[in-house]
């Protein structure tokens, strides 16, 4: 189950956030994070050796 704006209570009113969404800042990347990320990016870009096929 889920309760979140615009959820109602059973008193029919509706759940509100405590802090609204946009009035707080992004959190920085954890560094775990990050680095997997430049790894996927590295490897992404990385040549790799692709043997020609006889025809």
């Amino acid at each position: 189950m889920v309760i979140a704006p615009p959820s109602k209570k059973p008193d029919g009113s509706a759940y509100e956030w405590v802090n609204p969404m946009f009035s707080l800042s992004i959190a920085d990347a954890l560094g775990w994070l990050l680095d997997l990320l430049k790894n996927h990016e590295a490897s992404r870009n990385a040549r790799t050796h692709v043997e020609r096929r006889a025809e």
